[in-house]
C-alpha cells in the first residue's frame, strides 16, 4: 500500500486579469499594444504643412498686390497719392500753422496750393497778391482794371490799389490740430470769398474782418469774466443798512478826532500861558 501524500495547501488562484493593462493592450495585437507615437508623428506633419502654407502665403501677398497695382489706370494711382499725401499733410502736424489751402480754376483744372494767410481784424476785404497767384496758380488769367484803392498800408504811405476781384475757394491746412487758445476755428468745409487782388510781393493772402466775423473764425469758446451771483432785493436792503451803519461809524470817528484835537490845542495854550506867567 503506498504510503499517503501530503496535500499541497495552495491559495486561491491568482487573478491574471488584476495587473494594469491598458484598454489599447486588451483591444489590440501584441505588436501594436506599443505607445501611440503614430498620432504624435500625425499632429507633427500636419503642425509642419501649416508652417509651409503661412510662409508661402506670405511670399504670395506681395505679388499679388503689385499685380493689383499694375492693374489701376493711372487716374486712379494718381488721385490715390493725392488723397493719400491730404491725408498726411493734415495730420503732420498737431500745431496750428497760419497756411490754408486755396483752390482756384487753371486752364479748366482746379489747381490746390498751399498758402500763407494772415487774419486782420483791421482790413476791410480779402486781398491776394500777385505773387501769390503767380508762384502758386502759374497760369492764371483775370481781368486787369484800374487801380481802385481799398485802404493803406500799415505806415499809411503806400496806398493798396485793387487792379481785379476774383472769387477763391480756401480752406484750413490743419483743422485736426489741438489748438485749445490760439488759431482760428476752421469749419470742416470748403469756404468761398472774393478777394481784392493786389500787386505785391510782401504777402500772400489777407482774410479781413467781415470774413471772420462771418465764419466766426475767432470766437472764444470760454467767457472772459467768471460767473457772479447777482444781489436779490433782501440782500440790497442789508447792505444799505450797512452802508448807513458804516458812514455814521466814520462820521463819530471825525468828531472824535476834531474834539481831540480842540482838547490837545486848548492843553497846549493852558501850558503857554503858564509859561509866561
Amino acid at each position: 500500500m503506498a504510503p499517503p501524500q501530503a496535500t499541497l495547501h495552495q491559495g486561491p488562484p491568482k487573478n491574471t486579469m488584476s495587473a494594469t493593462t491598458s484598454p489599447a493592450q486588451l483591444n489590440q495585437p501584441a505588436e501594436t499594444a506599443a505607445p501611440e507615437t503614430r498620432s504624435l508623428s500625425k499632429a507633427a506633419h500636419t503642425a509642419y504643412r501649416i508652417y509651409k502654407w503661412l510662409c508661402l502665403k506670405a511670399r504670395i501677398k506681395p505679388v499679388m498686390s503689385l499685380r493689383r497695382k499694375r492693374g489701376k489706370g493711372k487716374d486712379q494711382r494718381v488721385a490715390e497719392a493725392g488723397a493719400e499725401a491730404e491725408d498726411e499733410d493734415e495730420d503732420e502736424d498737431d500745431i496750428w500753422t497760419p497756411e490754408v489751402y486755396v483752390y482756384l480754376l487753371v486752364g479748366g483744372h482746379e489747381v490746390r496750393a498751399t498758402v500763407n494767410v494772415i487774419f486782420d481784424t483791421g482790413s476791410l476785404e480779402n486781398i491776394i497778391s500777385t505773387s501769390c497767384l503767380r508762384e502758386g496758380f502759374h497760369g492764371f488769367a483775370y481781368s486787369r482794371s484800374v487801380g481802385e484803392r481799398i485802404g493803406t498800408s500799415l505806415t499809411g504811405c503806400e496806398e493798396l490799389l485793387s487792379i481785379a476781384t476774383i472769387d477763391i475757394r480756401w480752406r484750413g491746412r490743419n483743422n485736426r490740430a489741438q489748438r485749445p487758445s490760439i488759431g482760428p476755428n476752421y469749419r470742416y468745409r470748403v469756404e468761398t470769398s472774393t478777394c481784392h487782388v493786389v500787386e505785391s510781393d510782401e504777402f500772400d493772402l489777407i482774410i479781413g474782418r467781415p470774413t471772420i466775423n462771418r465764419l466766426k473764425l475767432f470766437t472764444r469758446n470760454t467767457d472772459i469774466f467768471g460767473g457772479f451771483r447777482g444781489v436779490n432785493k433782501v440782500k440790497a436792503e442789508n447792505v444799505e443798512q450797512e452802508q448807513k451803519t458804516a458812514d455814521a461809524q466814520r462820521d463819530r470817528a471825525k468828531e472824535i478826532k476834531k474834539l481831540r484835537e480842540k482838547q490837545e490845542k486848548e492843553k497846549k495854550e493852558a501850558m503857554k500861558s503858564t509859561q509866561q506867567c
